[in-house]
């Protein structure tokens, strides 16, 4: 899967859900969407068209994207008629972005964050980055990310920082790097392990080989990509001291 961001999407939630659509919307947010994408379908057989009304086509949509149907997602999504306003060009940004159509990715972001009564504006600004990373444009990705220092404590800002920080490291700026990570306190040890892993990055290029042997010491690496890339670390530290 393209490297893209990974928030949960909250366009539809529950307790916002029209009648007919709560089974599936707890279904999605137990886990299993393609239990929410059956429900849906059963409940309304006219989904994917005015008539099953915003909040289903939404929660349809959402449900696809969990299930890794991204085009079948943004079929629905791209339906002017459907009418989903920015909560729907939300979502299709992220089908766009999974599907790694990430040209597109970025426009419909832009067009969330056009809007100022859009609520997710923090993960927009983020996907926005990703994507402009994803196309070869990190100067203008880190500008856009420079904002999440403003925002409100969130799993959302804790995760723009950290790939500020990665942004910052890959062009050489440990300072920069450095001081987007001291901005927060991991709240999981999936943000601790990432945020470890950084720190060990930014101690190893400043030739602090014994900090960074420490940071890695018990570091879960939360993908493979990591994992050998810890693996090179510690091989560089050992050698150093």
């Amino acid at each position: 899967m393209k490297r893209v961001v990974a928030f949960l999407l909250t366009a539809c939630t529950p307790a916002a859900m029209a009648e007919g659509t709560a089974d599936a919307a707890k279904a999605l947010e137990a886990g299993f969407p393609q239990v929410a994408v059956v429900k849906i379908e059963k409940e309304f057989p006219g989904i994917g068209t005015p008539q099953a009304g915003a909040e289903a086509n939404l929660l349809y949509a959402q449900a696809l994207i969990a299930d890794g149907q991204f085009a079948a997602a943004t079929a629905i999504l791209e339906k002017p008629e459907l009418a989903l306003g920015t909560p729907g060009k939300f979502l299709l940004a992220r089908a766009q972005a999974l599907n790694g159509d990430w040209k597109q990715a970025l426009a419909s972001y832009d067009a969330c964050l056009a809007d100022p009564a859009f609520q997710n504006r923090a993960e927009a600004t983020a996907g926005r980055a990703r994507m402009l990373s994803n196309l070869g444009d990190p100067n203008a990705a880190k500008e856009t990310l420079a904002t999440a220092f403003s925002w409100a404590a969130s799993p959302v800002r804790s995760q723009a920082l950290m790939d500020l920080a990665e942004l910052e490291l890959l062009g050489g700026g440990t300072e920069k790097a450095a001081a987007a990570l001291e901005q927060f306190e991991p709240a999981s040890a999936r943000e601790k392990s990432r945020r470890d892993f950084l720190l060990a990055r930014i101690a190893s290029v400043r030739g602090e080989h014994e900090k960074c042997g420490a940071l890695l010491e018990g570091l879960q690496p939360i993908d493979p990509r990591m994992d050998a890339n810890a693996t090179v670390l510690r091989a560089r530290s050992l050698a150093a001291l």
